[in-house]
């Protein structure tokens, strides 16, 4: 049977950097993308008359936008920094990509935002580049949002609202991961489908119904679920 913390459960982000393959593939990103982009178009134009915006980087060669708010004028994602040894989480807004800092390593990425652009979301890594949280980013401040009881945790969808906040966390050992919903400073495990890890990729405009992929019992294979009023269901296939 195939480990259940697979390649096929990686996260929406991608990095040239080779370092991060030494790390557990929970969560982390792995292969390169050369430039953020943003499509423009008017409601009533063809398709002939969109037009594609580079977003530039924070200095380095390679940058990836995920989210962005719910008028498209607040975009986030990841950027590399000078020399493209580091990258950071980067907020673009009014033609200006900002940094948003870590957690105290050198690593770190958003993945999604609030609809009104107030609250974003993501991962980065801790003092040393060991260890990597979800983080809450609001106010100019990023918050550490914790983990299941493992080392490794990255939130990879926000309500339109921000109360509501989805991903997956390592459990203790480190060696399964769950999917999580986090709200009002508390971090809850939404299970499996029976085996031994699952992950939540999005939730609902009013945080109610989560959605992702779940590993089955005794098995390798792995179903996407919906999960709403504190049951998971499968999808099947």
């Amino acid at each position: 049977m195939k480990s259940q913390v697979s390649t096929r459960f990686l996260p929406k982000s991608a990095s040239p950097h080779t370092k991060l393959a030494t790390i557990p593939n929970l969560l982390r990103p792995t292969a390169s993308h050369i430039g953020a982009l943003l499509i423009l178009m008017a409601a009533s134009a063809p398709a002939s008359a969109q037009e594609m915006i580079g977003l530039d980087t924070l200095g380095g060669t390679s940058s990836l936008a995920y989210g962005a708010s719910a008028n498209g004028a607040i975009i986030v994602g990841h950027s590399d920094l000078v020399g493209d040894d580091f990258y950071r989480a980067f907020r673009y807004s009014d033609g200006t990509m900002t940094s948003l800092g870590s957690l105290g390593g050198s690593f770190s990425a958003a993945y999604g935002i609030s609809a009104d652009g107030s609250v974003i979301v993501g991962y980065s890594e801790l003092a040393g580049d060991n260890i990597f949280h979800a983080f809450r980013y609001a106010d100019g401040v990023m918050v550490d949002i914790g983990t299941l009881g493992g080392s490794f945790s990255s939130a990879a969808g926000i309500s339109a609202n921000g109360a509501v906040i989805v991903g997956r966390s390592a459990l203790t050992g480190n060696s399964l991961f769950h999917a999580f919903s986090y709200t009002g400073g508390v971090m809850t495990d939404l299970g499996t489908l029976g085996g031994g890890s699952s992950t939540a990729k999005a939730v609902s405009a009013d945080g109610a119904v989560i959605v992702g992929h779940s590993y089955l019992f005794s098995s390798a294979d792995y179903h996407a679920f919906r999960y709403a009023s504190g049951a998971m269901t499968d999808l099947g296939t």
